[in-house]
């Protein structure tokens, strides 16, 4: 355990038919420490629309776990703790006018007031755009999460 190389595997399959015809990623971890150098969102993303969603024949619901690189946000609001530049460059995305010489808890106001209520992910849109749905589990309930419960039973868990 924990010694050697590993190997990373991102498949999708269902009850009903099992895995994806042609949605397998896999490969040898150069790292042994973290993966997640590896496994990162753009490898994420690439397979996602590359490989997964073009092998789905029909409207499907992709139930998707809180992975890191599954979750990234389509322009995330800036965190308190930004620069006040990335305050600015935000809000003029979204088409606020604000500039350097506004407070930062102004900044932070003007942000609070104008970013979305509901979280938008990449990967929830890619899926949409191509007439899928993503259904996100809730954090830190594994138990919901069928890959999970396999892992747990080849690792004798």
């Amino acid at each position: 355990m924990g010694k050697g190389s590993r190997l990373i595997i991102c498949h999708a399959g269902s009850a009903g038919n099992g895995f994806v015809e042609n949605g397998l990623l896999s490969f040898q971890s150069k790292n042994t420490t973290d993966y997640h150098e590896e496994m990162n969102a753009a490898v994420f993303k690439d397979w996602f629309t590359t490989q997964l969603l073009p092998s789905l024949s029909e409207p499907s619901i992709i139930i998707m776990d809180n992975a890191p690189y599954h979750s990234v946000q389509v322009d995330k609001a800036p965190a308190s703790n930004e620069k006040k530049s990335v305050h600015v460059a935000w809000l003029e995305r979204q088409g606020i006018e604000a500039n350097m010489e506004l407070m930062k808890p102004e900044l932070e106001k003007l942000v609070k007031k104008n970013k979305e209520e509901k979280i938008r992910y990449e990967i929830d849109d890619l899926a949409q755009a191509n007439g899928h749905q993503v259904l996100r589990l809730p954090p830190y309930h594994c138990q919901y999460n069928a890959i999970e419960l396999i892992w747990a039973q080849i690792k004798g868990i």
